[in-house]
């Protein structure tokens, strides 16, 4: 059986004639969704993205707003929500299809790890055991600084380690941004930044989630 073609987004740039940009957005908000990706972590949409495309465009001419097509072409599911106040992670979406649930993780590595951690893990431990396992935090001195506005819940990546005066303190892996896959493979912990907290700084008291709560 011959597997069927993928395109990169530069392919359905070219062949649809919208922008990034606008391709982007659409996969953000649920209206078309990426087949695979590539080892770098890079889209891939099946063959069916045009005629998806295609559609919303038909809809778009009948001065359609995005959320009524998204609203359209969700009929055969529930839409719970498909944006959240959190970084990384932002464009989840989560609702039902029939009896079963489904989450739509975002595209970034990181952001992907994360939400599955907080959100598709829970889950399915509540699916299987039946009962609701509140995530393991533990109170940690922060050895580093880092810039946050409120207003959202943040997962930065971080070491945890007990000092020589038996002080329990977390620093962060380095740079924090969603793609950068080696804040994850360094960590041991997400610091746990709820939405009305500001600035972390050194000597600050900080929650912490272990991995070895995890997994």
């Amino acid at each position: 059986m011959v597997p069927p073609k993928l395109y990169k987004i530069g392919e359905v740039m070219r062949y649809s004639g919208l922008s990034r940009q606008m391709i982007h957005n659409y996969t953000v908000i649920g209206l078309i969704s990426a087949a695979d990706r590539t080892p770098a972590g890079h889209r891939l949409y099946g063959e069916d993205v045009f005629t998806r495309l295609q559609r919303i465009r038909g809809l778009q001419r009948e001065e359609m707003t995005l959320q009524e097509i998204k609203g359209l072409l969700e009929r055969v599911g529930r839409m719970r929500f498909w944006k959240i106040a959190m970084k990384p992670g932002r464009p989840l979406t989560f609702g039902h299809l029939g009896e079963s649930l489904f989450f739509g993780l975002p595209g970034n590595p990181v952001a992907v790890m994360v939400t599955f951690y907080q959100f598709v893990q829970p889950a399915l431990l509540k699916l299987v055991t039946g009962r609701e396992q509140p995530p393991l935090l533990i109170e940690a001195e922060a050895a580093c600084r880092l810039r946050k506005r409120p207003g959202r819940t943040e997962f930065p990546r971080g070491v945890l380690a007990r000092g020589e005066d038996g002080v329990l303190r977390v620093d962060l892996t380095g740079r924090q941004g969603s793609g950068v896959l080696r804040s994850m493979s360094l960590a041991n912990c997400f610091l746990v930044l709820p939405p009305e907290r500001g600035d972390l700084e050194p000597g600050d008291r900080v929650l912490v989630q272990p991995f070895a709560g995890l997994v």
